[in-house]
């Protein structure tokens, strides 16, 4: 094969044309990688817990209580699962205070409480967490 610099010289040399064509490749360039960034801000994961209903008349002990905890590297409130609350309810009416590792986990059927000490709101915080949480790629294309 030939020289490089022979087998383009048809071409020309670096103009004004080409400085153009570069300058316009590089501006349309621009706003598609700021596209590609944002997901890094819009699939943010944010801290998160099982929703208990205020109707429930549980005193704040008991909704803390209602949060199983798991052992993470550290101990720290589930972000996936609860205890049944009818149960804790009648447990809070009679005050009892069972060994809460022998009910049975429940995932969240009322919702999440997000954290917003970083974010207001993102893509997954309507709801692709847990059991969803699978869906967030789908939400790129």
């Amino acid at each position: 094969m030939q020289d490089y610099e022979a087998s383009i010289s048809f071409l020309g040399t670096w103009g004004r044309f080409q400085m153009k064509v570069f300058f316009l490749l590089c501006v349309t360039c621009l706003p598609a990688g700021y596209n590609i960034l944002s997901v890094i801000f819009l699939l943010a994961t944010p801290p998160h817990q099982c929703y208990i209903p205020a109707h429930r008349n549980l005193s704040q002990d008991w909704m803390q209580a209602s949060i199983p905890l798991q052992v993470a590297g550290q101990l720290e409130r589930s972000s996936c699962s609860r205890y049944e609350l009818d149960l804790v309810q009648n447990l809070s009416e009679l005050g009892i205070r069972p060994n809460l590792g022998q009910i049975y986990n429940y995932s969240c059927k009322d919702g999440w409480i997000y954290s917003t000490e970083h974010y207001e709101s993102t893509v997954v915080t309507e709801v692709l967490v847990c059991e969803e949480a699978g869906w967030r790629p789908e939400t790129v294309c």
